[in-house]
């Protein structure tokens, strides 16, 4: 017997016996009835939709063809009865989601995606990077209806977006499982649209849960709750569920682990957004438009089961409390700190504002800091950070860093200003010579040290109609100097 044969047959061998195992007990219809009905199955009969599958004109006595035959059918009814609560999600000139805020005018045209209906009233689960930015969303049902759908909310950091349609029809919806409750080993079922191909089903188990790859995604601070399927999940499947055997989602589908982000080959590992993250985000989403998370303002790293302090950030709530660089975070409001995931959730749930005791380890002693929680700053967050102002100019700008100085060869430690980090082609301060990379260094006279000054003096030159923007630039040579543009500013 080849390989081939030997791991196909063990593969079946295995799932039949985990499978026996769950249907030995159900061994009369009525048990079998009931069972379904606990779990929002009803029990086919010889004409509801799939009931052919479950008769054979052979009614065969084999009992693994019978066992087989009962998995199949499983598998089915979860896809009938998941179908019509799922749809197809296209979002027009989105914004690209492997740019980033370096890139926040980079759109692509068109992006297919999935998503799900959890609420009867008409709101729709997906994910942030299928409808990011777009001008309109368009959802497609099972009945081959087409609508516009509103965009409720998104948060970057989980990858999360609730959409809502109006209709007069009711609408079924798939119910959102207890994703603590879920095991790896547990068989999940993926539906979406891969390359367009509507509804379709794999199947898999779960691989792992808790996966958080932070490391493998775009620069900003994210909240990763991850459960691993090797259901074949890939483009098109984003926003999709993965469903337990009992047809609640237990997850929503969004990234494939491939060698290279740009370069989405798929490796065999698919990962869905947890169920419970899902439930607590699309509720303040709802609620309020948005997410609204705390912040310390630190960088930090874990060591053996503890969280070492690296970096406080200027002027940060963490640096205004005395935290310094070395600590060693012990608890967080009496709760003990092992891991850097630990820390970073218990701030993110903890309201702007509070003040919260943190006890670290320095040198020999144990101090608790009394730290006032900060609101997370935009650019953390993933949100678009352009003013009115940066809009109708065209560009988006940053705080100078150590990466920007040693990216551009015109900039030194000593200068002050803010960075030009992306520029619309399109815009008055492309049309005007200014470049990315580009220093600012004065905004109508006034000398610029930060980003806070740069959009105060930004404000202020917008009820002016002219601003008068001085940059430091790298020229045509690459040889440093200062030049000034004035750009006169409609209504």
């Amino acid at each position: 017997m080849t390989r081939i044969k030997i791991f196909i047959t063990h593969f079946l061998l295995g799932t039949l016996i985990v499978l026996s195992l769950s249907l030995v007990s159900c061994n009369t219809h009525a048990i079998k009835a009931a069972s379904a009905r606990s779990h929002g199955f009803d029990t086919p009969s010889a004409t509801q939709p799939g009931a052919e599958y479950r008769d054979t004109k052979e009614n065969p006595s084999n009992s693994d063809l019978q066992t087989t035959l009962a998995i199949q059918n499983t598998f089915i009814r979860i896809f009938e009865q998941a179908q019509p609560a799922i749809v197809g999600v296209i979002a027009y000139n989105v914004r690209n989601p492997l740019a980033g805020m370096a890139h926040f005018w980079d759109r692509i045209e068109k992006t297919n995606g999935t998503g799900f209906i959890f609420r009867d009233d008409g709101y729709i689960l997906t994910n942030d990077h299928v409808v990011d930015s777009a001008e309109r969303i368009e959802v497609s049902l099972i009945d081959g209806r087409t609508m516009d759908a509103q965009l409720i909310g998104v948060d970057p950091n989980t990858d999360i977006a609730v959409i809502k349609i109006d209709t007069d029809t009711e609408l079924p919806i798939l119910m959102l499982a207890d994703s603590d409750n879920v095991k790896p080993g547990q068989f999940t079922i993926a539906i979406g649209n891969p390359f367009g191909l509507a509804y379709s089903v794999t199947t898999g188990i779960v691989s792992g849960k808790g996966r958080d790859l932070q490391h493998y995604l775009r620069n900003i601070i994210l909240y990763h709750d991850f459960i691993q399927t090797d259901a074949w999940i890939n483009r098109g499947n984003s926003g999709g569920p993965l469903l337990n055997i009992f047809g609640e989602a237990i997850g929503m589908n969004a990234m494939i682990r491939t060698e290279n982000p740009t370069n989405p080959r798929f490796s065999g590992a698919g990962f869905a957004i947890s169920s419970n993250m899902i439930k607590n985000i699309s509720r303040q989403l709802i609620a309020k438009g948005r997410i609204e998370r705390g912040w310390l303002g630190v960088r930090m790293q874990e060591e053996d089961d503890e969280v070492k302090i690296t970096q406080t950030i200027k002027d940060s709530p963490a640096a205004q409390s005395g935290m310094e660089a070395g600590d060693i975070i012990i608890e967080y409001q009496g709760q003990p700190i092992t891991s850097t995931k630990a820390l970073q959730w218990a701030v993110a749930n903890t309201a702007a504002g509070q003040v919260v005791d943190i006890k670290v380890r320095r040198g020999q002693d144990e101090p608790i800091l009394k730290v006032t929680v900060g609101a997370m700053p935009a650019r953390y967050t993933g949100q678009p950070q352009a003013t009115d102002a940066m809009m109708k100019l065209g560009m988006i700008v940053h705080e100078l860093t150590n990466s920007h100085i040693k990216r551009f060869s015109h900039l030194t430690k000593d200068d002050k200003g803010v960075i030009v980090q992306n520029i619309n082609p399109k815009g008055l301060v492309a049309e005007n010579g200014i470049r990315k990379g580009d220093l600012i260094i004065a905004i109508n006279g006034k000398k610029i040290h930060n980003l806070e000054e740069c959009n105060r003096a930004f404000d202020t030159a917008l009820k002016t109609k002219i601003i008068n923007i001085t940059v430091k630039t790298g020229g045509d040579d690459d040889i440093p100097q200062e030049k000034s543009v004035t750009i006169k500013l409609s209504d």
